[in-house]
């Protein structure tokens, strides 16, 4: 088992392709449609994951090959079901082989799960994996070396295998896999922002106050003046971190300086809750809520991350402290405060800065020019125009 059950991925690239399902699933119908692809499909469908499974999203009377090749081609992650008659199947196979040349074609994210067979006897066509899979090989000689390669890749991939999962308990595996498939398609719909200048140096800084590979839980603080990027380097950072890191559950609690007056503390608690949990959580008071918070996220290793803080109260109510959370556990605060992130012992503070001067001129030079160098005879005035805009902001400071 890993969380990097998957082919190499470019966040980037996701974001230029047109996609219309969170996930295929490919399976043999006979071997599992009414039983662990069920229970599968109908959890991520209670997540609100869109799902492509053929007996549900195909249309009639379009051709079968064409809809599910449109249907790989317009997926985020392809889920492979393997069985012991998966090869009795030319569909699956072929299936499986245009799969595979969506991940090198479409960089498409692949989670092979070996459900009642081996890996190795998908790679080398063994056992009964293997007597299913001559049968297609001799009505289709000419596809078979495809449907092979095909079958060897797949397996090569750190894959699934439900009985080494929770002692082989189907429904924990189920969660296990469903709660990586939510995690990777937050993943696949986020990246750093490299035209936010001066991003890739903050991110190195904060990731060597938040200790991510580290064991125990930590909390750092981020603060800096209103409009000096607070709650957008946070914002992509923890992204960034989804990109590289599994969580048992991950949540943004956005404006909360904001948000506590309009709606209440104990239902931000609330939405802490049933975010992570995936499931309505009510709180009926701020008390109850940290007691409740406490209690169940205490053996969860969680990314949480809160953003303008501006009372203690609040800081009090959604990250208490440190022992609330799991081992492994990572929480961002951000506020305009720094007294306030002492006052709650926060040990690890990281404070904004505003942009250097070379930045700000790179910054100038993007959005007036839209490009990197400005036109020419125009360097004066971008220096002019840089100048006088960080004059006039310390002034404003001070």
């Amino acid at each position: 088992m890993a969380s990097s059950s998957s082919s190499s991925y470019s966040a980037s690239a996701s974001s230029s392709r047109s996609c219309k399902y969170d996930v295929f699933l490919s399976f043999r119908g006979e071997d599992s449609r009414k039983t662990f692809v069920d229970h599968l499909y109908s959890t991520l469908e209670q997540h609100l994951v869109n799902v492509y499974k053929d007996d549900k999203a195909l249309p009639r009377g379009e051709s079968i090959s064409e809809s599910l090749f449109e249907a790989i081609e317009e997926s985020l992650i392809a889920v492979i079901v393997f069985s012991k008659n998966y090869a009795d199947s030319s569909w699956c196979l072929e299936e499986l082989a245009h799969i595979m040349k969506c991940r090198d074609e479409r960089e498409l994210t692949i989670i092979p799960i070996f459900y009642d067979v081996k890996p190795t006897d998908v790679r080398n066509q063994k056992r009964k994996f293997g007597e299913a899979f001559a049968k297609q090989e001799a009505k289709n000689v000419t596809k078979a070396e495809t449907w092979r390669k095909a079958l060897v890749d797949v397996s090569n991939i750190a894959g699934w295998e439900p009985k080494n999962i929770a002692d082989g308990h189907e429904s924990q595996f189920i969660k296990i896999i469903v709660d990586t498939i939510l995690d990777r398609l937050f993943a696949l719909n986020s990246c750093v922002d490299e035209d936010l200048v001066g991003m890739r140096a903050r991110f190195q800084e904060l990731e060597s106050l938040l200790d991510i590979e580290s064991p125990g839980v930590r909390m750092i603080g981020i603060w800096g003046v209103g409009g000096s990027g607070n709650t957008t380097l946070a914002t992509s950072f923890y992204m960034n971190i989804l990109q590289h890191y599994h969580y048992q559950g991950h949540y943004i609690v956005e404006n909360v300086r904001v948000k506590a007056s309009k709606d209440g503390l104990n239902k931000l608690q609330e939405n802490i809750l049933s975010s992570i949990f995936k499931k309505e959580v009510k709180v009926d008071s701020v008390v109850e809520g940290k007691h409740m918070m406490k209690k169940m996220l205490c053996r969860r290793k969680v990314l949480l991350l809160v953003d303008d803080v501006d009372t203690l109260g609040q800081l009090e109510a959604l990250a208490g402290n440190l022992k609330w959370f799991g081992s492994g556990s990572r929480i961002i605060v951000t506020t305009r405060d720094e007294h306030l992130l002492r006052a709650h012992k926060v040990i690890h503070v990281y404070h904004v800065t505003l942009l250097s001067h070379d930045e700000a001129i790179q910054l100038f030079r993007r959005h007036a020019y839209n490009e990197e160098k400005p036109l020419e005879n125009y360097e004066t005035l971008s220096l002019d125009v840089v100048s006088y805009v960080l004059g006039f902001h310390w002034r404003l400071k001070f």
